[in-house]
């Protein structure tokens, strides 16, 4: 699959309010049936703050932060609806994560600190849903990445589905 907006958006710019208006107007399509990769950085909680819980772009003095996070999950639902529409979902690996965790948190930058992370392997759709605990950070995403994609990922270390309770915080 891949997102025929991609060459209209500003490359390496976060637009969260463009990347949901090229998503309802030109939506997902599938153009090839290879494997392929794709990734989007959504602005999320950062500021400026400039969605509504519609993911409509608005003025920051008409929204908050809570209003601007249920925009981008609206767009992160949406995006997740068209791929169930066109018959992606299901085999699609998917990683949604935070760039950090709560920015109120003056831990010291080598303590654990907590980021939601959402991970779904391909043709796991039917499968319930599992929560962990286990404290795994940003080091085990190569190798997740790598797994998920069916190739051998022992030279990254291990993914987020190898890390075991107890053992030490990277």
């Amino acid at each position: 699959s891949s997102f025929n907006a991609v060459e209209t958006s500003p490359k390496y710019r976060c637009n969260d309010p463009r990347f949901y208006e090229n998503l309802k107007n030109l939506g997902l399509s599938v153009q090839d049936n290879k494997k392929n990769f794709a990734f989007y950085h959504l602005n999320g909680c950062h500021n400026p703050y400039i969605l509504n819980e519609n993911a409509e772009n608005v003025p920051e003095e008409q929204t908050s932060r809570i209003q601007n996070n249920k925009g981008v999950f609206k767009i992160i639902f949406d995006y997740l609806k068209q791929m169930k529409d066109l018959d992606l979902y299901n085999n699609a690996s998917i990683i949604i994560t935070g760039d950090h965790g709560e920015s109120t948190d003056f831990s010291s930058p080598e303590e654990p600190i907590t980021v939601g992370l959402f991970v779904k392997p391909g043709g796991s759709s039917e499968s319930p849903l599992k929560t962990s605990e286990v404290p795994v950070s940003h080091d085990n995403f190569p190798a997740t990445v790598v797994q998920l994609a069916g190739i051998d990922s022992n030279a990254f270390g291990p993914s987020v589905f190898e890390v075991r309770p107890g053992e030490p915080f990277p």
